[in-house]
């Protein structure tokens, strides 16, 4: 079947118009949910279970803190980190580890004296899937630490509360 060029020019803007429908309602969507609001020691304690039983930190929404014991510009900032490590792709860490077993591998490579008439395909196939090996298993290991920083983050907010009940407690003795 042969479509005419207007035919195809609708067809492509169609499908254009889909693409950037489903861009912008994911974007609203995210948009329109609410962060969870974290102004009370329940709310904070919720989010720390909320953190220790997910394992993808994708479920969970963002966070926005207001509490009466953090200065504004400390509960932006504890915001804005949690922000940020909830949203964590680990894509850097994968990068580090795709670069270093690209570099590896052309050490090694030139380390054993081999030429370019000695690349195969088997090893070729076998080089690329180290490196996308390498690159995911960087890439998992970026997720996992974004993870355990911002659990870090909720125990030392956590603390810093404790600390100035401590303060309180001690100033009205």
């Amino acid at each position: 079947m042969r479509y005419s060029r207007a035919e195809t020019d609708r067809h492509i803007s169609r499908a254009i118009r889909c693409i950037l429908y489903q861009a912008v309602s994911e974007t609203l969507s995210i948009a329109v949910n609410p962060p969870l609001l974290i102004d009370d020691r329940a709310a904070l304690a919720s989010w720390r279970r909320q953190l220790r039983t997910t394992v993808s930190l994708r479920n969970l929404p963002t966070v926005q803190f207001q509490l009466e014991e953090l200065t504004p510009e400390q509960n932006q900032r504890v915001s804005n980190l949690s922000g940020k490590l909830l949203h964590a792709c680990g894509c850097s860490s994968g990068a580090v580890f795709m670069i270093a077993a690209l570099a590896a591998f052309i050490v090694q490579f030139i380390q054993s004296g081999s030429g370019l008439s000695d690349i195969t395909l088997v090893s070729m196939l076998s080089f690329m899937g180290i490196v996308v090996l390498a690159s995911l298993a960087g890439k998992v290991l970026g997720l996992f630490g974004a993870h355990l920083r911002l659990l870090r983050l909720a125990s030392n907010v956590h603390r810093s509360l404790v600390r100035a009940d401590d303060r309180q407690v001690v100033g009205s003795v």
